[in-house]
C-alpha cells in the first residue's frame, strides 16, 4: 500500500498583521537602571562628597603692573618723608646744642656767683651779708658772652653804704671786675646825667669826684649846679 496516499499536506496559518506598534520598553528600562546606578553611587559616596566631575576653578585676578605715574608719586612721597625726617633731626640737634649752651652758661653763672660770694667774704668778713641782703635778681635777658647786672636790695642801709665804701678800693673787686652802683629813681638819674660832665671834668683834673644819690661831690663839696671847675 502506497503510504503517500495517507499523508495530507499541512496548512500553515499566520496571525493577521496589525498596525499596532510595541512600546519601546527596553530603552526606558535601560534608562531607569542607569538612574538607579547614579543614585546608588551617590549614596555610597555620601551627601557631602565632591562630585566625580572636577569643577572649573574661578580665574585668578591678573596682577596689573603699576604705571609709571604711580611709581613717580610713590618716590616723591618717600623723598618728602626723608626730607621731613632730616629737618626734624636737624631741629632736635639744634635744640640739644642750645641746651648745652644754656647748661654751660648756667655753670659759668654758678662759678661767677661762687666767686662773688668768696669776694664778699674777703671784702667784708665782719658783715653778715646773708642777713642784710633781702632780694637779689638779674636784669634783662641773657646774652651769650655778656654779663647781666645784678640788683641787690639790702634790708639795712648802713650795711649797703659800708659795703659800697669797701668795694671802691678793694683789690678783689678790681681783679674780678666787680663794681657797685646805686639804683636810683628816674628823677635822680636825670640829675646825675646833668651833673656827669662836671664829675668827668674833675676826675680828669685829678680831683676826687663822686655821686651820692642824686648829688655830685667834688673834693667833698656838693655841686648844686653846673659851673666851671
Amino acid at each position: 500500500m502506497d503510504t503517500q496516499k495517507f499523508i495530507k499536506p499541512a496548512k500553515l496559518q499566520f496571525a493577521p498583521k496589525t498596525n499596532a506598534k510595541m512600546p519601546l520598553q527596553s530603552k526606558e528600562t535601560d534608562h531607569d537602571y542607569a538612574n538607579m546606578d547614579v543614585a546608588n553611587n551617590k549614596r555610597e559616596r555620601g551627601a557631602d562628597s565632591a562630585p566625580p566631575t572636577p569643577t572649573k576653578q574661578p580665574p585668578e585676578e591678573k596682577r596689573t603692573k603699576p604705571s609709571d605715574e604711580g611709581d613717580c608719586i610713590s618716590n616723591k612721597t618717600i623723598f618728602e618723608a626723608i626730607l621731613g625726617l632730616e629737618k626734624k633731626f636737624e631741629t632736635q640737634l639744634e635744640d640739644i646744642k642750645e641746651q648745652n649752651r644754656q647748661s654751660a652758661a648756667m655753670v659759668a653763672s654758678l662759678a661767677k656767683a661762687v666767686e662773688f660770694n668768696a669776694a664778699e667774704m674777703k671784702i667784708a668778713p665782719d658783715l653778715k651779708l646773708e642777713e642784710a641782703v633781702d632780694i637779689v635778681h638779674r636784669l634783662g635777658k641773657r646774652v651769650d658772652g655778656r654779663n647781666r647786672n645784678i640788683v641787690i636790695l639790702f634790708s639795712q642801709r648802713r650795711i649797703k653804704e659800708e659795703l659800697w665804701k669797701r668795694t671802691k678800693d678793694s683789690p678783689v673787686c678790681k681783679q674780678e671786675g666787680i663794681s657797685f652802683a646805686e639804683m636810683l629813681p628816674q628823677e635822680d638819674l636825670q640829675d646825675r646825667q646833668r651833673l656827669w660832665p662836671l664829675i668827668e671834668e674833675a676826675r680828669r683834673a685829678g680831683k676826687r669826684a663822686y655821686f651820692r644819690g642824686p648829688h655830685a661831690f667834688i673834693d667833698g663839696r656838693k655841686i648844686e649846679e653846673r659851673r666851671e671847675v
